[in-house]
């Protein structure tokens, strides 16, 4: 089974997320879920989960932050954006750094996330 965590400032982000996926039917197990990036970061860094699903635009690191700083760090791992921000230069910038797919909020396409 492959680890998650998810990391949103918003806990409503995060519940709906949670909630959107069957994660355990897919072969997923959801290990830990992140208000705090920097909190996350500690965490990606010492378990080192399979796939950690961010959002963007956060208080004190954003979701481009946690991932340059993660991978400096060795994190090796799968990352998908998930954002309410439609910003062409986010997307632009995440597949820049090598996220493996870039959602947005309240428009997952649960098929499109499945592939990816």
């Amino acid at each position: 089974m492959y680890t998650v965590f998810i990391v949103d400032d918003d806990k409503y982000g995060l519940v709906d997320l949670k909630e959107t996926m069957e994660w355990e039917k897919y072969g997923f197990c959801l290990k830990e879920s992140f208000l705090s990036p920097v909190r996350a970061l500690e965490s990606i860094l010492t378990y080192k989960p399979d796939v950690i699903f961010s959002d963007i635009k956060m208080p004190v690191m954003n979701g481009l932050d946690l991932i340059r700083q993660s991978m400096e760090e060795g994190y090796e791992g799968k990352y998908v954006i998930v954002s309410s921000y439609d910003d062409f230069q986010y997307a632009k910038e995440s597949i820049s750094i090598g996220v493996a797919n870039y959602f947005l909020k309240g428009d997952m396409d649960r098929e499109e996330l499945l592939e990816t």
